[in-house]
């Protein structure tokens, strides 16, 4: 597997840290744009490389999830960006929470 391959701030911590990942890499890639369309901000917008490596990569530190949010909306974000590929949820996990959520 071939790591820092992508968009940085999309990318999940084990890719751009050149670690073994596996398809969850994408769950936190998936959330990142969740993160981007909810917001209207870019994930880590604020961070240079070097700083998104340390802070978000090896520190473990995400945006703010908005207090607007429905829980179970910032439940699923929180999980989507979890550090631990073992703790993201798998994608049809995913897709039935967000086909769960209320539309308003």
């Amino acid at each position: 597997l071939t790591g820092m391959t992508g968009s940085l701030r999309y990318m999940a911590p084990e890719v751009a840290l050149s670690q073994p990942y596996n398809h969850k890499a994408e769950v936190f890639s998936f959330t990142s744009l969740l993160y981007h369309m909810l917001s209207r901000r870019k994930p880590f917008e604020f961070m240079t490389p070097s700083v998104f490596l340390r802070e978000a990569c090896r520190g473990g530190n995400r945006p703010p999830l908005g207090k607007a949010w429905p829980a179970q909306l910032r439940g699923l974000v929180a999980a989507g960006w979890s550090a631990e590929l073992a703790e993201r949820p798998e994608f049809e996990a995913v897709v039935r929470a967000l086909e769960a959520m209320p539309r308003e």
